[in-house]
């Protein structure tokens, strides 16, 4: 590289490869998530230049291979960095003194969860530090810990943290050659990240210092006003981008300008993907609900009859059917796949369990099934009923005068 006989790609090339590498090391749910990864990967490499940044999350089962697809997209980051069980006191050092863009392992998980989300939720942006009192005397220390963060999670997150984020979500592959292939993903993304490295040498003194905004010239006339400040700030975007920004509103209107910036500085075009990522955002946060909770109670009464197997023999809900809670979300992801609708994460999954009655502890309970202990869904008289489902004594009913009239 020195003797410049080595010539690094444009970024906008770097990233197909990217792209291609994602997709064959990892099953994504939808070209969305290959998208959202791959923007993670290149908000990291202008880092510098960027006032505020988007959280990395992954919503996945256990076994879904969000800890695989975190190791791929944090290798190929600038600094980056997984930790599984990553203390605060760490956290805040590792950013502040060493940079790094940190990839937090089922967040949700830890005992200090909440004090971790609280410290991260200071790292989406610049001049909002974390502050603790330090030495015998309790002098207050400032750290800087804004960056490119990530995280993985099995359960539910608080919102305004989930609302900083852009999502992906996994589930279990059933391709045999994954597992294999992720085994020697650090030598198979080598020369990848080292090109990404030397890309950043090379563009440095476009992305490795901070840029000057537009603000200083605003500030610096008589006539400020909200709508001058917003369009010296936008000028350089298209009509197009500018007409979508005005579209939306609040944090998704921060990250689609955070995700316009990165791809403009970069040189590649994400209007149309950010649009779609925007959507998918609102489907996180729910606003397609009521389409998805009726369509997981169609697909319960289609699989009436794989889900009345087994009873229960003894406890308070003796007698009653029951059915791995983890295997109806694996068999509805599926379901989605076939009808082309975009998937869903545990968080959304198990908000919908809540509002078909399915209460932790009550009716989903840890129960052996196939000799294996994992969470069930019990299937009482009560969730019957609202999901309109017939009895079992009813289904046994049916097909005994079906095979009767047959």
């Amino acid at each position: 590289f020195l003797e410049g006989r080595l010539k690094v790609r444009d970024f906008t090339e770097i990233q197909e490869d990217i792209k291609k590498v994602l997709n064959a090391m990892f099953d994504f749910s939808n070209d969305m998530d290959v998208e959202i990864s791959n923007l993670a990967i290149a908000q990291s490499w202008i880092k510098p230049s960027l006032e505020n940044f988007f959280f990395y999350g992954i919503d996945a089962t256990k076994g879904g291979g969000k800890t695989t697809l975190g190791e791929i997209v944090y290798f190929l980051m600038r600094h980056g960095f997984v930790g599984g069980n990553i203390s605060p006191a760490a956290l805040v050092r590792l950013v502040n003194e060493l940079d790094l863009n940190i990839f937090v392992d089922e967040i949700d998980q830890s005992s200090k969860d909440d004090d971790l989300m609280g410290i991260m939720r200071k790292g989406q942006r610049r001049g909002n530090p974390y502050v603790r009192c330090e030495g015998r005397d309790n002098y207050p220390v400032a750290y800087d810990i804004a960056g490119c963060h990530g995280f993985s999670y099995r359960s539910e997150l608080e919102d305004a943290f989930m609302d900083r984020s852009l999502r992906v979500h996994t589930s279990k592959s059933v391709d045999a050659r994954l597992p294999l292939i992720n085994t020697f993903k650090r030598d198979i993304l080598k020369s990848l990240a080292d090109e990404l490295f030397f890309w950043n040498i090379q563009n440095i003194h476009v992305v490795g210092s901070s840029r000057e905004k537009g603000c200083s010239k605003v500030f610096n006339t008589h006539n400020i006003s909200r709508e001058n400040i917003f369009n010296v700030l936008t000028t350089h975007l298209e009509t197009d981008e500018l007409s979508y920004l005005k579209e939306i509103f609040g944090r998704d209107n921060e990250l689609a300008y955070l995700c316009l910036e990165v791809g403009r500085t970069l040189g590649f075009d994400t209007l149309e993907n950010i649009k779609k990522i925007i959507i998918n955002k609102k489907h996180d946060s729910a606003s397609s609900e009521n389409f998805y909770l009726e369509e997981l109670r169609g697909f319960l009464h289609k699989k009436e009859k794989e889900i009345f197997v087994k009873k229960l023999q003894d406890g308070n809900n003796a007698g009653y059917y029951y059915f791995p809670k983890n295997r109806v979300f694996s068999l509805f992801i599926q379901h989605l796949k076939e009808l082309n609708v975009m998937s869903i994460g545990t968080k959304k999954f198990s908000s919908m369990l809540r509002d078909l009655g399915f209460v932790e502890g009550d009716n989903i309970t840890s129960q052996r099934y196939d000799n294996h202990p994992t969470p069930c869904l019990i299937f009482s008289p009560i969730i019957l009923e609202n999901l309109n489902l017939s009895s079992p004594a009813k289904i046994e009913l049916k097909e005994v005068i079906e095979d009767f009239e047959q």
